[in-house]
């Protein structure tokens, strides 16, 4: 009967202990290829970091979020990728409709808060309807950057959480009072869809 090893052999723990260096990278001596991908900063010596950059995909149909701790919020020109909004282009309307979202944290099968557009920021939401012999049916499953309502509807349909979640919720009473207030905004949801 062999005894099964529950630790690393010495030359293991050292190549797991070692960390693998790469040669420093000048502008002199780097292929082209890595001048064109790699962001330069000339820097006499020292250490340095690239911070990440925040990107958002404009068109995808999905809303991106920014998280500061535990605050989360749309990111205010992400709003276009609401049918009502595509096309709307003032950024202070937008940030400040984006500020009028209220954050939710939802455990399992905890009901959506009604209103009347709903943002998944992280989890898993659900729509169930009624189903064939008096059961539940699946609708939709709704994830990280999707959306229920719209601004110009009746609102956000009944949904319920499938996983813990974080939900940004838009009032109608908070949509009225900013449309009160921006004659651009108001001018915009006033406009028949486009086709």
């Amino acid at each position: 009967m062999t005894a099964s090893r529950l630790t690393l052999s010495t030359a293991a723990a050292r190549n797991l202990a070692t960390t693998a260096k790469t040669p420093p990278q000048m502008r002199e001596i780097t292929p082209r290829h890595l001048l064109r991908v790699l962001p330069w900063t000339e820097v006499q010596g020292g250490v340095y970091r690239v911070n990440r950059r925040l990107t958002c995909t404009v068109g995808d149909g999905r809303v991106s979020f920014v998280s500061t701790g535990a605050r989360v919020r749309v990111i205010p020109a992400e709003l276009c990728e609401l049918p009502s909004l595509h096309g709307f282009g003032d950024p202070d309307t937008l940030g400040a409709l984006a500020d009028r979202f209220v954050q939710h944290e939802l455990r399992p099968d905890d009901p959506v808060p009604p209103g009347q557009v709903v943002l998944v920021a992280h989890g898993k939401v659900t729509r169930v309807g009624a189903g064939a012999y008096g059961g539940e049916a699946l609708l939709q499953v709704l994830a990280d950057g999707d959306h229920l309502g719209d601004l110009t509807g009746p609102g956000a349909p009944p949904a319920r959480a499938l996983t813990s979640c974080v939900v940004l919720v838009l009032e109608r009473s908070a949509l009225d009072n900013l449309t009160a207030l921006s004659g651009g905004l108001r001018e915009h949801l006033s406009r028949p869809p486009a086709e």
